[in-house]
């Protein structure tokens, strides 16, 4: 455990769509972090994991375990966000980059006038979720002033084509 001391927890714990369920779930997480003398266990993802993170929370609070856990929201689609929780980790990022290769095609077009540019920001309902994030374009588009922005709920209501 010494060697993985103020190095993150990734490359020890992993990434999985696995979810902690059951109370042996939350018993075998429970002796883990007592075995490894973990003082403190951050779970970062979506409403799924910071769900987890809240049932991890409260067994381990029963238990009595020096172990604190935190569940960081992460994520472009925004469904974390609420009165509590201003921003997820992800999208002021994700806007950020988007925005430079964005801007980079303008600067490109620029100099080739004869050529018209189409750019796509991925959201969720094209990977199969049901919250677009139109949202993030929006604000790549506040970023980059470009002529014109296709929403994806607009383009939706209008059955629009290009």
């Amino acid at each position: 455990c010494h060697s993985y001391a103020g190095a993150g927890g990734l490359e020890l714990l992993g990434r999985t769509v696995d979810r902690i369920k059951t109370d042996e779930e939350l018993e075998r997480a429970y002796f883990a972090c007592e075995d490894l003398g973990l003082t403190g266990l951050v779970l970062i993802g979506g409403a799924r994991t910071n769900t987890d993170a809240a049932y991890v929370a409260e067994y381990f609070r029963r238990r009595r375990s020096r172990t604190s856990v935190v569940g960081v929201p992460c994520g472009i689609e925004g469904n974390m966000v609420n009165e509590f929780v201003e921003a997820s980790v992800g999208f002021d990022s994700a806007a950020k980059a988007m925005a430079q290769l964005v801007g980079s095609t303008a600067i490109d077009g620029s100099s080739a006038r004869k050529y018209y540019y189409f750019l796509r920001i991925m959201d969720g309902a094209m990977i199969g979720g049901k919250i677009s994030s139109s949202h993030l374009a929006l604000e790549v588009a506040l970023q980059t002033k470009p002529n014109m922005i296709l929403l994806t709920e607009e383009v939706d209501e209008k059955r629009m084509s290009l």
